[in-house]
C-alpha cells in the first residue's frame, strides 16, 4: 500500500485518477447496483467529462455523522479506531485506490478497516434484517485489497433508532 497526502482538491483528483471503493460496487454489480449510477458514469468521471455534482443530503448526513459513529463504534466494540489521513493506493495495481473511513484495531492488536454507513431508515432496517448489503461488502473488500488488511468491520448507524 502506498500513501499520498490528501487535501480537498487532491481528494477530487484522486477520485478521478483511481478506481475507488465507491466505484467498485457499481462496476461489480452493474444493473443490480441499487442507485442511479453506471459503469459508464464512472468512466465519464474518470475522463473528467461528467457534470459536476453537489453532495446529496444523504452524503452530507454520512459525512457529518461519521466521526460520531466512529466514536460510538469504538465504545461499543472496545476497539481502537484511528483516522487515516492519506489516500491509499493498491501496492500492485496502481489504478486502484481508496480513502478508508477508519482503521480499527482488535483486542489481539490486528489492524483492520472500519467502513461506516449512515443509511436512511428503510435501508438501515433492511441491513438489520438481512445483514450488510452487497454494495457495502464489495466496498469493504475493495479497501481490504488496497490496505492488505485481513479483516474489516462495519459501523451501520441510523440516528432515528
Amino acid at each position: 500500500m502506498t500513501q499520498t497526502d490528501i487535501h480537498p482538491q487532491e481528494w477530487h483528483d484522486n477520485r478521478r485518477k483511481y478506481i475507488s471503493g465507491s466505484d467498485s460496487p457499481v462496476i461489480v454489480l452493474g444493473d443490480k447496483y441499487p442507485f442511479n449510477k453506471t459503469a459508464y458514469d464512472i468512466w465519464l468521471e474518470k475522463m473528467n467529462l461528467a457534470a459536476k455534482t453537489e453532495p446529496t443530503p444523504a452524503m452530507l448526513r454520512g459525512t457529518y455523522l461519521e466521526p460520531i459513529i466512529a466514536d460510538i463504534y469504538a465504545q461499543e466494540s472496545d476497539r481502537a479506531v484511528e483516522v487515516e489521513e492519506k489516500y491509499l493506493v493498491h501496492p500492485e495495481y496502481d489504478f486502484i485506490g481508496g480513502n478508508i473511513d477508519r482503521w480499527v484495531t482488535n483486542q489481539d492488536g490486528e489492524r483492520g478497516v472500519l467502513e461506516i454507513k449512515c443509511p436512511n431508515m428503510r435501508s438501515f432496517l433492511k441491513c438489520k434484517r438481512e445483514g450488510p448489503q452487497d454494495y457495502y461488502l464489495i466496498q469493504l473488500q475493495h479497501y481490504l485489497a488496497v490496505t492488505g488488511a485481513s479483516w474489516g468491520s462495519f459501523a451501520i448507524f441510523n440516528p432515528e433508532l
